[in-house]
């Protein structure tokens, strides 16, 4: 009968070190599926592609940073901002699935819009890992897991934002690198109004009730990404009680940007509206009109008088 050959202190050795290898192996963490963030407003990955920037979780020897295992498991972002408007704010969290802790992270959020981008916010640096692990707090009252966002032209970046969709990035970097980004949607307003009478003035201040008319000249801010159509300025001389229409502008349609419109503007007591103009001051009052909707209106003081005078 054959019997089992006797193994030497030699071929022990050589086992041990196989065995504490095979050990080792089993020990690496093993990469979980690369995650796409679908629906980032309820921060929900899904597994699929790997996210833009994220690069594969690869096993690290002892003294490698695992950088490569740091990624995002939860992101949620605001669904509308206002130009210069009140901030809003992102909650995120991430995972190192390597060994090491991985110090000099940052997430930052950038706001996309046809060719412009502009930095939106981003958090403090901080560390993470093993494990899962959350940003600091910031200030402000600003709970662990979240930072400020806001919209504005003022911030760094290059293009200008205005009212419509727009696109937040979030990225996730270590000392300046790239690793993780992540995007949804928002909408973007404008704090001022998208579309409104931005300027009126009256040529002249002084009008005569009944008498000769003056000229009205209102510019008209259009913050939108297309042009607005179906537009109408109505003027009204507001005093007291009294309130008459005293011209309107022809309808016209306002590209993104500025536009100028002008019109006679009149005071008198048989223009539709209610109450007696009388000698004094009143008020010029601009209405910009979409259609039967309004939209903002614009104000200047004037003073009315009469043909020979007032009493």
């Amino acid at each position: 009968m054959l019997r089992p050959a006797k193994l030497d202190r030699w071929s022990w050795a050589v086992a041990a070190i196989l065995f504490v290898a095979a050990c080792e192996d089993a020990r690496t963490p093993v990469q979980p599926p690369a995650t796409q963030f679908d629906n980032v407003a309820t921060g929900r990955p899904e597994a699929g592609d790997r996210a833009r920037g994220q690069t594969e979780c690869k096993p690290h020897s002892r003294g490698q940073s695992g950088v490569s295992c740091v990624a995002f498991t939860s992101v949620r972002g605001p669904i509308a901002l206002e130009i210069d408007g009140h901030e809003g704010r992102v909650a995120v969290s991430a995972s190192n699935e390597g060994r090491a802790t991985v110090s000099g992270l940052l997430v930052e959020a950038w706001i996309l819009q046809g060719s412009a981008r502009r930095w939106a916010g981003s958090s403090a640096p901080f560390s993470c890992g093993p494990g899962p692990c959350t940003i600091p707090a910031g200030p402000s009252s600003v709970p662990a897991g979240q930072f400020n966002v806001v919209a504005s032209n003022e911030f760094p970046g290059t293009g200008t934002l205005l009212c419509g969709p727009a696109t937040m990035e979030i990225d996730l970097t270590h000392d300046g690198t790239l690793l993780q980004t992540v995007t949804t949607t928002l909408t973007i307003s404008h704090s001022g109004g998208c579309l409104r009478p931005e300027r009126a003035a009256l040529s002249p201040t002084t009008l005569e009730i009944g008498g000769l008319e003056g000229t009205a000249t209102v510019t008209v801010e259009n913050d939108n990404m297309a042009p607005v159509s179906d537009l109408v300025v109505q003027g009204w001389i507001v005093q007291g009680t009294a309130r008459r229409a005293a011209g309107n502008s022809a309808p016209f349609t306002c590209a993104s940007g500025s536009c100028v419109q002008q019109f006679n503007f009149v005071a008198n007591n048989d223009f539709p509206g209610t109450g007696t103009l009388v000698c004094g001051s009143a008020t010029a009052e601009f209405d910009l009109m979409q259609g039967d909707t309004p939209r903002q209106r614009n104000e200047i003081a004037i003073t009315l008088s009469k043909p020979g005078g007032c009493p």
